[in-house]
């Protein structure tokens, strides 16, 4: 059962009313998308007798019905996978293995879910860091790994990085071009919405242009703050979301004084920056659904009494891989039950209580949202104001574990998930 009672999303603030237009949606039209099926990704540990045991998965599944169906993966998921991007404006999906000298990664299409391709990538004597998907105009979309050297700190070398591009439609390595961070993508939730996550670290220039510094060059991202928007010398911005509709940064450095966080965002059809005030102060989660901005209510509990959050009776072992809270009680991070969103051009902000800290948004498509709620799946129409009362799709003893949803194609799968799995 659900723990708590689910409300009607309910709006507690609108930030202006005037709708501003936005850049076209995807090739698919709204019909199309009718015919299609919900899809869901969750994230899943190997258990203890696995020759992967320690690491983590991911299983595919299709909704029909109310009921979860599996889908089987042509290819298993690369050893020790560590994180998902699941980019549904760009339709595709990347599985990607730990930080490593030697890694795999995935690439699985969001219109032929299931068919999922492997590839390995190595660079002598350096160490993998994160990926993200690039969006070069004229290009198809690529794939971004930054290399480290792995012996920072030893005879005191420097730190340096080397770039590496992969092509997702050709499915091979292409030249990486020398302004490539000025076309990176950046979505959010590549580990569900546990603290941390895709961020680049950002400097303001005179004049209040923001850049992205890497290897002694800088990339400018979007226009100019306006003065009133300025972030102050001792700040740490962050590139938090980057996508085509949206540019959102806020200062990363914690502000344990204050109950909220402002998030700049920069809608890019209008060119325009305004501010985001987010209650929480700890409220980093963001995840961008093309205009959408989504997450959760997250506070700080440095120098306070921890609190347990709502839904969990107990607290959570350390290290355990669970939900989306399961690492509350050593970060001190109290999550009370509440989502939001906001509607970049249409400036519109809704936020609801879920009564419960292990729910997160998963999906915004076509003016309704997708959230989970403990074992619980709903789905609620955006109205102009709030939500619409929510409809439950499906409760599951593996809904726990998901934080990505998308639409794809209706062929009918049946199989169960790899063996090993918990």
């Amino acid at each position: 059962m659900i723990r708590g009672r689910i409300l009607p999303g309910q709006i507690v603030a609108i930030i202006s009313a005037m709708s501003i237009g936005s850049p076209a949606l995807s090739s698919q039209s709204h019909q199309q998308r009718l015919a299609l099926q919900a899809y869901f990704l969750s994230e899943v540990p190997f258990s203890g007798d696995s020759p992967r045991a320690g690491s983590v998965a991911v299983d595919l599944f299709r909704l029909v019905g109310h009921d979860l169906r599996p889908v089987p993966l042509e290819e298993q998921p690369p050893r020790f996978t560590r994180y998902v991007i699941a980019d549904t404006e760009k339709r595709q999906v990347v599985l990607c293995g730990a930080p490593s000298t030697t890694s795999g990664f995935q690439l699985m299409p969001m219109d032929r879910p299931g068919e999922v391709r492997t590839f390995e990538v190595t660079e002598r004597g350096r160490f993998l860091g994160l990926s993200h998907f690039v969006d070069i105009p004229g290009k198809p979309l690529q794939l971004l790994f930054n290399f480290f050297n792995d012996d920072v700190g030893t005879g005191g070398k420097p730190l340096t990085e080397l770039l590496r591009t992969f092509d997702t439609y050709a499915d091979q390595w292409v030249p990486t071009p020398p302004d490539v961070y000025r076309y990176v993508r950046i979505t959010g939730g590549r580990s569900g919405y546990k603290q941390g996550g895709d961020e680049l670290g950002l400097r303001q220039f005179e004049g209040g242009q923001l850049v992205i510094p890497r290897a002694q060059r800088v990339f400018q991202i979007g226009p100019p703050l306006p003065k009133q928007l300025w972030f102050s010398p001792e700040d740490g911005p962050s590139l938090f979301l980057n996508n085509s509709y949206m540019t959102v940064v806020s200062n990363q450095v914690l502000v344990r004084t204050s109950k909220q966080i402002s998030y700049l965002v920069l809608e890019k059809h209008s060119g325009e920056w305004r501010r985001l005030t987010i209650p929480g102060n700890a409220s980093w989660n963001v995840r961008a659904f093309r205009s959408w901005i989504a997450g959760m209510v997250e506070e700080s509990l440095y120098g306070e009494q921890f609190l347990i959050s709502p839904g969990r009776h107990k607290p959570i072992p350390r290290n355990q891989f669970d939900t989306v809270d399961g690492y509350l009680q050593n970060e001190a991070i109290y999550r009370p039950g509440k989502l939001f969103l906001y509607d970049v051009p249409g400036r519109r902000y809704y936020q609801w209580d879920t009564h419960d800290a292990d729910s997160e948004v998963i999906l915004v498509e076509d003016g309704q949202v997708y959230y989970r709620v403990d074992q619980a799946i709903y789905r609620a129409k955006i109205g102009e104001k709030e939500l619409d009362k929510p409809e439950l799709l499906v409760e599951d003893k593996e809904v726990p574990g998901i934080h990505w949803a998308f639409f794809g194609p209706t062929t009918p799968v049946a199989a169960a998930p790899a063996a090993g799995r918990k």
